[in-house]
C-alpha cells in the first residue's frame, strides 16, 4: 500500500554534529525511524525529529548506508586509508595513521536506543572486511597506481544483479574512485555484489586498534561506464518501484565527458559480460538509462526510496560553530522531469 503524506514527514532535520558531514541516509517506515551517517557517528531518529540513540568511536569513515527491513539492519561502508580524504579525517578527530582497510558495518538497528554508544563495546555494531577493495586500493592499473582508480568504497545498496535469474537482493558495494584526469581506466564505476547472509556471518566486533580482516568473497564484480567522476559513488540506491538504482556522484572534471551529478542503472537489461572501456579487460557491464542523467545536485549526501515512487533525499548545510546537520525532503521522481520536491 501507497504510504500518504499523512504518514511520512515532508522534512525531517537532524541536530547539529561535528565529526564530519552527512554521508548517508536510511528510513525505516515501519517502526518511523531515520537513520544518518555522520562520517563518524551514526545516528537514529524518530518520525518526529526526537534522537533515539547514536554510535560514534569510529575513527574511519561510514558512507552511504541502506535499511534491510527484514534483518532489521542498516549496512553501512566504512573506510580506514590514509590518502588525503583520510588524513583531513584524521586531522578532525586527531589521531594519526590507520592500517588501510574497508569494510561493511552492520548495525543491529532496534538494540540502539542510547545517544553516545560506543562502536567497539555497545554489541550492536560488526564490520566485514571486504579483500578485493583492499587489494584494488593498494594494486596497480593500466595506468598506475590504485586499481581502476580505487579511492575505497562508498555507495552501497540491496538490489539483484540484472539479469540474474535467481532473483536474489546482494549489497551493491560501489567503489570511491579517484578523480585523475590523466589516465584513462578510471573511467568506470566499479560494484561489488555480495550476499548479506556472507556478510553477517563473517562480519565481528571491530577493535579499531587490531582490525580483523574477517569478511566474505564477492559474487560478482560489475562496471558502470560514466566517465570518471570525484571520488566516484557517493550514494546508491536501488528503486524496487522502477526496478531502477541511482547512482548519485560529485561530478568529474574530464571535458570529454558530461560530468553529470546523477546516472541511473537499467534495470531491467541484463548485465553483460563484454569489454571495460578503458581498462584493457573483459568484465561484467551493467546498463545507463542515458536520457536520465541529469544535473540535479543533491543525492550525493544520501538518498531513500520508499519503495512508490517517492524518496527522501538530503540537503546538507554547515553551522555557524563548524558543525553539520542536514534536512532531508520528500521527492517524487519523474522519468521525463526528475525529482520533484514535494514542498
Amino acid at each position: 500500500m501507497k504510504n500518504t503524506e499523512a504518514d511520512l514527514p515532508l522534512i525531517h532535520k537532524t541536530g547539529v554534529w561535528y565529526g564530519g558531514h552527512v554521508q548517508g541516509i536510511a528510513a525505516d517506515t515501519e517502526k518511523r525511524f531515520m537513520y544518518y551517517s555522520y562520517t563518524t557517528d551514526f545516528c537514529k531518529y524518530g518520525f518526529d525529529g526526537t534522537p533515539v540513540g547514536s554510535v560514534g568511536g569510529f575513527i574511519g569513515h561510514i558512507g552511504c548506508m541502506c535499511f534491510d527491513p527484514v534483518k532489521r539492519k542498516v549496512y553501512a561502508s566504512l573506510e580506514y586509508k590514509n590518502d588525503a580524504i583520510g588524513k583531513g579525517l584524521h586531522d578532525r578527530i586527531g589521531i594519526n595513521e590507520v592500517r588501510d582497510g574497508f569494510y561493511i558495518v552492520v548495525f543491529d538497528v532496534d538494540s540502539i536506543n542510547s545517544v553516545g554508544l560506543c562502536s567497539e563495546t555497545c554489541g550492536a555494531v560488526k564490520a566485514a572486511y571486504l579483500s578485493e577493495v583492499v587489494g584494488d586500493y593498494l594494486g596497480k592499473g593500466l595506468c598506475g597506481e590504485h586499481k581502476y582508480g580505487c579511492s575505497g568504497i562508498d555507495g552501497v545498496t540491496l538490489m539483484p544483479l540484472p539479469g540474474c535469474e535467481d532473483g536474489k537482493k546482494y549489497l551493491a558495494v560501489a567503489y570511491g574512485i579517484y578523480g585523475d584526469t590523466e589516465r584513462t581506466d578510471n573511467d568506470n564505476q566499479v560494484i561489488l555484489f555480495y550476499d548479506t547472509d556472507e556478510i553477517d556471518k563473517t562480519a565481528k566486533p571491530l577493535l579499531q586498534s587490531a582490525p580483523h580482516t574477517s569478511g566474505p568473497l564477492c559474487r560478482y564484480r560489475t562496471f558502470l561506464y560514466t566517465g570518471n567522476t570525484t571520488y566516484g559513488v557517493q550514494n546508491l540506491e536501488y528503486d524496487p518501484y522502477t526496478k531502477d538504482t541511482f547512482v548519485c556522484v560529485y561530478p568529474g572534471k574530464k571535458a570529454c565527458f558530461d560530468n553529470y551529478y546523477l546516472f541511473v542503472i537499467d534495470g531491467k537489461t541484463p548485465a553483460k559480460l563484454t569489454d571495460v572501456k578503458g581498462t584493457g579487460e573483459i568484465g561484467l557491464c551493467l546498463t545507463l538509462l542515458p536520457e536520465q542523467s541529469s544535473y540535479f545536485p543533491l543525492g550525493n549526501t544520501g538518498i531513500a526510496s520508499l519503495c512508490d515512487g517517492r524518496f527522501y533525499i538530503s540537503e546538507p548545510s554547515r553551522t555557524e560553530d563548524g558543525g553539520y546537520t542536514t534536512t532531508v525532503a520528500l521527492y517524487s521522481y519523474d522519468k521525463e522531469k526528475g525529482f520533484i520536491r514535494s514542498v
